[in-house]
């Protein structure tokens, strides 16, 4: 399951956040609660081909997507490239259970905004969150 998260209250162009992040439901349920303590409100996409639909559809008010490096129908590299096919600016933070270090295929991403190593807390989430809309 994955989730995509939109900004609460009044927005201006390009203020939600798209989050496509697919893990096993109780973490996922966790992460949710965490980006709503933010100000961000779920909604849910069932793999990573149906989020980079909602990004096609919806991609000029997506301001950030992250998603797991593990993902049925695309992972989170394909997924990506076809993201930034629809918007090469598009900004993608990468989950996964590997190290930066340890994950080949994150070094793979060109120009890859962020990743955070699972399990994250949600001081993490808010900074990695924070360090890409500061841009």
């Amino acid at each position: 399951m994955c989730s995509i998260l939109s900004k609460r209250g009044k927005m201006r162009s390009r203020q939600r956040l798209i989050w496509g992040l697919c893990m096993v439901q109780a973490v996922l349920a966790l992460s949710c609660r965490m980006v709503q303590d933010m100000g961000f409100t779920p909604i849910e996409a069932e793999d990573g081909l149906q989020a980079v639909e909602i990004y096609r559809r919806r991609g000029q008010d997506i301001l950030l997507t992250m998603m797991d490096l593990t993902m049925p129908g695309l992972d989170g590299k394909e997924a990506t490239e076809a993201i930034r096919m629809i918007d090469p600016a598009a900004r993608v933070i990468l989950v996964s259970g590997y190290s930066r270090e340890d994950s080949a295929i994150v070094h793979a991403v060109p120009g890859l905004d962020g990743f955070l190593q699972k399990p994250f807390s949600a001081g993490d989430l808010r900074q990695a969150i924070n360090a890409i809309l500061s841009h």
